[in-house]
């Protein structure tokens, strides 16, 4: 990736970041930064609105930001959609396996979960979550990801 395609990036992120408002502080005592991935502008200001009242949220709209991010800031969690234009979740999530393994990775899809059963048995997908995602549903689910 090259400067300019990196500063570009930087720049979408930051209107991004701009755009999702805090709506809660950060618990400092679990560090525990989650990266959400969707290309639906209302899923991922839903998702962040839930999980930012407890974690470090940082959201991308495409596979290509969210990489970017995941090699410089690495996360404790990813969450992406698998049917985005562009690389899909799936390539994504090969991607975080490769480059931050110890990252829990979580695929979304209002497909059927049976299509990703080879993906889940081979460990490329972790847990995944079927759509649409009820707030206090993700919440809690990513709770019980902090106590494995």
């Amino acid at each position: 990736m090259n400067r300019s395609t990196e500063s570009g990036i930087e720049a979408a992120i930051a209107a991004q970041r701009d755009s999702y408002p805090d709506t809660g502080a950060v618990d400092v005592h679990t560090q525990f930064s989650v990266l959400l991935v969707d290309d639906s502008p209302v899923a991922l200001r839903g998702m962040a609105r839930v999980l930012r009242k407890h974690w470090e949220i940082d959201v991308a709209a495409c596979s290509d930001e969210a990489l970017y991010l995941i090699r410089r800031n690495g996360y404790s969690v990813v969450i992406t959609d698998c049917d985005m234009p562009g690389r899909n979740g799936l390539w994504l999530l090969e991607q975080t396996r490769r480059h931050s393994p110890n990252t829990i990775r979580i695929l979304t899809s209002a497909g059927e979960q049976e299509r990703f059963a080879p993906y889940m048995k081979s460990g490329l997908i972790q847990c995944f979550l079927n759509k649409p995602l009820a707030g206090d549903a993700l919440r809690n689910f990513v709770i019980g990801l902090m106590m494995l």
